[in-house]
C-alpha cells in the first residue's frame, strides 16, 4: 500500500504541473476570447466571425501598440493620458502600481531587477533590487553614511514579500536572473538546483 501512495504522488508531481499549466492557458484564452467577441459584436460584420479571431485581434492589437510606443505623437498622447489618470486617487493608485510592475516585468529598468543576497543576523535572505532611487525622506544609512535601495524579498508560497531599505554594501549579488529567482524563492528553495548558477556570497553587488 505504501509503495502504491508512492506511486501515485509521483505520478500525481508529474501531472499536476502539466495540467494545471494547460489550463491556465486555456482560461486565459477562453476569457480573451470571450471578452474580444463581445467587443466584435458591437460592430458590424455581417455575422462573419470565426472561433479564435478574438485572440487573433488580441495579438494583433499588441504588436501595433508596441511599434507605434516608440512612435512621438504616441508617447504625448500617453503622457497625457498618465496626467489624466494620475489626478483621479484611486486610478492612480491602481494604474502606477500595474505600470510600474509590467515594466519591472519588461525589463525597462535595467537598474531594479537584480537579485541580491542580503545578510540579516547572519543569515541571507534571497531579494530582488527594486528601487535605486528611493525618496529622499528615507535619508542614508546611520552607521556608514551610505545611499539606500529597496529590495523586495517575496515570501514562499505566497503572493506578498517585503521591501526593505538597506545600504547597497550589505549586498551581495547572485548570478540569478528576476524570474528564475522569484521561483526559486516562491518554492522554499524545492525547485531545481540548476535555478542558482552561482553562490550568493561569491561577488559583492557593484
Amino acid at each position: 500500500m505504501k509503495r502504491l501512495t508512492g506511486l501515485a504522488l509521483r505520478g500525481l508531481a508529474v501531472a499536476l504541473p502539466f495540467a494545471l499549466t494547460i489550463y491556465f492557458v486555456y482560461w486565459s484564452i477562453s476569457n480573451i476570447e470571450w471578452a474580444m467577441r463581445k467587443a466584435l459584436e458591437t460592430l458590424d460584420m455581417g455575422g462573419l466571425y470565426l472561433p479564435g479571431m478574438g485572440v487573433v485581434v488580441f495579438v494583433g492589437i499588441l504588436l501595433v501598440l508596441g511599434l507605434v510606443a516608440r512612435l512621438l505623437v504616441f508617447q504625448s498622447f500617453l503622457a497625457l493620458l498618465e496626467q489624466l489618470f494620475e489626478q483621479i486617487p484611486l486610478i492612480k493608485s491602481v494604474y502606477t502600481a500595474i505600470r510600474d510592475f509590467m515594466a519591472f516585468l519588461a525589463g525597462e529598468n535595467r537598474a531594479s531587477g537584480e537579485v541580491v543576497a542580503i545578510d540579516i543576523a547572519g543569515q541571507r535572505m534571497l531579494g530582488i533590487v527594486s528601487d535605486t532611487e528611493p525618496p529622499r525622506s528615507l535619508g542614508k544609512d546611520a552607521d556608514s553614511g551610505d545611499d539606500l535601495v529597496g529590495v523586495f524579498l517575496p515570501m514562499s508560497y505566497q503572493l506578498g514579500g517585503y521591501t526593505i531599505y538597506v545600504p547597497r554594501s550589505r549586498l551581495s549579488a547572485v548570478d540569478m536572473d528576476a524570474e528564475s529567482a522569484m521561483r526559486y524563492i516562491m518554492t522554499a528553495g524545492i525547485g531545481r538546483a540548476s535555478a542558482d548558477s552561482g553562490d550568493p556570497g561569491d561577488r559583492a553587488a557593484p
